[in-house]
């Protein structure tokens, strides 16, 4: 078997490249997601043992003051990490999407003759920065999205339930 040439190189590395992109995007997602739920439950945790453990130590008003600050944070720690997801899950697609077309456009010309990359210099570009949306036409972004969305709002949600049971 020959030595690859420059093209068939640039191509493989390309690939290789694109596919340490896809993980990386998803290791970082997936750290995002488990500090929300880790800071999100280990503030709550806290909260509730401290009420449970001495339930009329505090004053009532200071109690259901902390509760609000604990529902806003947990809202505003819900929403910032979903906004960092998203902008992930975006850019992992995105590499997903141009990973897909450019094994689409290999496969296609496998076994003809060509000239340079005849039109496949858009695939070797760094597609997680681009700013379009081709990242929708990948199937699994929805599903993606689908468990954010629950990673971020189940726990929100279930605060903000909360509120009444645990209001004094």
């Amino acid at each position: 078997m020959s030595e690859p040439n420059f093209l068939e190189k640039l191509i493989l590395d390309e690939i290789s490249g694109k596919n340490q992109a896809i993980h990386a995007y998803d290791k970082t997602m997936w750290t995002v997601r488990t500090g929300f739920l880790t800071l999100f439950f280990a503030g709550w945790g806290i909260l509730l043992k401290s009420l449970v453990e001495n339930p009329a130590k505090a004053p009532t008003a200071f109690n259901n003051n902390i509760l609000i600050v604990m529902v806003l944070m947990s809202v505003a720690l819900g929403c910032g990490g979903y906004i960092v997801d998203l902008n992930y899950a975006k850019r992992k697609f995105r590499v997903i999407h141009a990973l897909d077309n450019l094994i689409s456009a290999i496969v296609e010309k496998q076994g003809q003759v060509h000239d340079g990359l005849g039109g496949s210099e858009v695939f070797l570009l760094v597609a997680g920065d681009k700013m379009d949306e081709n990242y929708r036409e990948v199937s699994g972004y929805r599903h993606e999205m689908a468990v954010a969305r629950r990673i971020y709002l189940m726990p929100m949600i279930a605060a903000i339930l909360s509120v009444p049971f645990l209001w004094k």
